[in-house]
């Protein structure tokens, strides 16, 4: 497996965002493919890429990902849109912008999933790996397909039970182990799994022949202090502090009821970083610790104040 391409690039138009990004990865190639000439070694043949959208170009998803697949013939396309994406020592926030990522791992090695085309459950423990039937992805057959060991998940958090769609999923893998993330947008919130779909979970799944390293960071900075949780009824906080939560969480963000529109807009641009027990929040420099999971604010209940 050679290392990931990887290009982003941001313009008003979504199409010429997408040429600009793409010159960058066919200039990596071609660098890439010489190199490789010289050392005697494997061309580099892309099989896996990653795309994310920043929501200015969700209207636009559908015509995108078929852009993408005429411009990389048999390559499976997975990703999502979000109201900002991130590469390497950059980040588009509220603008339209794109990122995509290529790599080569072995079709056997990998599996799309969609609402369409669910992931098949690994086999129970010691059962032998023969039973499990794979989704026949790509070119390779099915039968030879090793069952899902992680995946590689895109939720839309305005699914209905989407805590326990996660949970059904993870059931399917062999280790349990999920990472990625959840979509967001002002208007549409979709994911791409070689198609685009609005509501769900989608993503990649890979056997345990794939080697992970998967940490999940988050371009948030925190505002306000630092509050522990003293009343909660499973994910509704009633009291921040001893304090009733959502009075307290508005004067932390400087907002107030009395304004609702105001408010509703700055708590939908507001996630919750949250840590277990005694754990560190804030690492030196004032930014979230390294235990620290961010998640976003799915509603208020002015009832509870």
């Amino acid at each position: 497996m050679q290392p990931f391409l990887a290009a982003h690039a941001t313009h008003p138009q979504a199409g010429m965002a997408l040429a600009l990004a793409d010159a960058q990865l066919q200039a990596q190639l071609q660098a890439q493919l010489q190199a490789q000439r010289a050392q005697g070694a494997t061309a580099f043949e892309p099989t896996l890429g990653l795309v994310y959208l920043s929501d200015h170009f969700a209207g636009q998803a559908s015509e995108l990902l078929a852009d993408l697949q005429q411009r990389w013939p048999g390559v499976d396309w997975v990703g999502s849109v979000g109201v900002g994406v991130m590469a390497s020592g950059v980040e588009y926030f509220d603008e339209p912008a794109l990122v995509l990522m290529l790599t080569d791992l072995p079709r056997a090695q990998f599996q799309v999933f969609n609402g369409l085309h669910p992931l098949d459950r690994a086999a129970p423990a010691g059962a032998p790996r023969a039973q499990v039937r794979a989704l026949p992805t790509g070119t390779a057959a099915a039968d030879s397909r090793p069952p899902p060991f992680s995946a590689l998940v895109h939720a839309d958090p305005t699914t209905p039970d989407v805590a326990e769609l996660i949970t059904e999923l993870a059931d399917r893998t062999e280790s349990r182990y999920l990472f990625g993330g959840l979509a967001s947008g002002r208007g549409k919130t979709l994911t791409l799994a070689n198609g685009v779909f609005e509501g769900g979970l989608s993503g990649v799944a890979f056997s345990a022949d794939v080697h992970l390293i998967s940490r999940v960071t988050q371009g948030s900075q925190p505002v306000g202090p630092s509050r522990r949780i003293t009343a909660c009824e499973r994910n509704l906080v009633l009291e921040l502090d001893g304090q009733p939560a959502l009075p307290t969480l508005l004067g932390d963000l400087g907002l107030s009821l009395d304004h609702p529109q105001k408010a509703l807009a700055g708590m939908r641009h507001t996630l919750v970083g949250l840590t277990d027990g005694n754990a560190t929040a804030l690492a030196r420099g004032g930014n979230f610790g390294s235990d620290t999971r961010v998640r976003h604010l799915i509603g208020i209940d002015p009832g509870h104040e």
